[in-house]
């Protein structure tokens, strides 16, 4: 085990029970630090009388296993399995999924969203069959919110504002700022574009937004939308993005370039964030623990099911989220239980019945 892994601040702290009475390690370093124990009701798989916990992702990538770790590590000891579909960035895919899980009879099921609008109709359609589901991936309170038992709540409105607010406290000068957004529609991107134009617009023209495009949770669409934003706006300083995995492509982008001028920020963190902390083409990120999301996802389904209720209380409990560098990352919540996430086996994503949606 290398030696910087062997720090208990890895092992430990408030991950040191995941409703499992378990310890566990953190993905950043790639290696895990501790069993977490005989998970005798884990891993995806069938049904056979079994108790039986859906998970919809909106695609098969490290933020979603990710989730699903925590989801797993909430579910040890519960008697439920888990049964992963993912959705391979799909609204249509991700309402069929849906309508698989529940023909499977599921109990209780975790959706993280490739839309929002589409996953609202399905948690409709699930709830109708007796399903408790929960999103963990909110956008924060609306309408659809009586389909569901709860929402885990990113805060992704405030994360704007905490990266405003980052960049103006970090940023000398004037200068344009370029962001890279997600998947739009997916309840993200939105609030998050909505709180940093508040904190930008606080900084009454130090900062401004010259260049906004999708970068659709893509390294090579996400390091396009770069690029055209430099080429439309060379004088841009400044570069926001809304995923780990946009931002480690970008990082790699600025780094091919030259441009250790750019002061780049991105939202969440992944496997490679860390080390690119550790040089100038990544400056911070907003980060929040995926495992944690899913771990409060599975908790509101599963505290629903034991109490007999349509919606859990708390509806929508939040993740900590905070703007961290190289130095204080370490010291963060456990992104992932890398060796629960080795485990999931997402199947393969349903086809939509002809007419379905006409969501692409």
């Amino acid at each position: 085990m290398p030696a910087a892994l062997a720090d208990s601040r890895y092992s430990r702290r408030r991950f040191l029970e995941l409703g499992t009475g378990t310890a566990f390690g953190v993905a950043l370093g790639g290696t895990a630090l501790a069993g977490c124990g005989p998970f005798g009701g884990g891993g995806s798989g069938g049904g056979g009388g079994r108790k039986l916990i859906g998970l919809c992702a909106y695609a098969d990538d490290d933020y979603c296993r990710c989730v699903a770790s925590g989801v797993l590590a909430a579910l040890a000891g519960t008697g439920y399995r888990l049964i992963a579909r993912q959705s391979a960035f799909s609204a249509a895919r991700e309402l069929a999924n849906v309508e698989r899980l529940a023909a499977r009879k599921i109990s209780g099921l975790v959706i993280v969203p490739v839309a929002v609008e589409t996953a609202t109709r399905g948690a409709q359609v699930a709830q109708q069959r007796g399903i408790r589901v929960a999103t963990a991936l909110s956008p924060g309170p609306g309408q659809g919110d009586k389909f569901f038992a709860g929402a885990v709540d990113t805060h992704s409105e405030d994360g704007g504002r905490q990266i405003g607010r980052w960049l103006d406290e970090t940023v000398t000068g004037e200068t344009g700022v370029i962001v890279v957004q997600g998947l739009l529609g997916q309840g993200v991107s939105e609030p998050l574009d909505r709180g940093l134009a508040e904190a930008i617009g606080a900084t009454r023209g130090k900062l401004r937004v010259v260049f906004r495009g999708p970068g659709n949770l893509d390294g090579g669409e996400a390091v396009g939308v770069v690029r055209a934003g430099l080429a439309a706006q060379p004088n841009a300083k400044v570069v926001v993005d809304y995923a780990s995995v946009m931002g480690d492509a970008i990082a790699g982008y600025l780094r091919s370039a030259g441009k250790e001028d750019i002061v780049h920020i991105t939202n969440e963190a992944g496997p490679a964030t860390a080390r690119w902390l550790r040089t100038p083409y990544l400056r911070a990120t907003r980060y929040y623990s995926p495992a944690d999301t899913g771990r409060k996802a599975v908790r509101i389904v599963l505290d629903a099911l034991e109490a007999g209720d349509t919606q859990a209380d708390p509806f929508s409990p939040g993740v900590d989220a905070s703007i961290r560098t190289a130095r204080d990352l370490s010291r963060a919540d456990p992104y992932c239980v890398p060796e629960l996430a080795a485990r999931v086996r997402f199947l393969p994503p349903a086809e939509p019945a002809p007419g379905l949606i006409s969501t692409s």
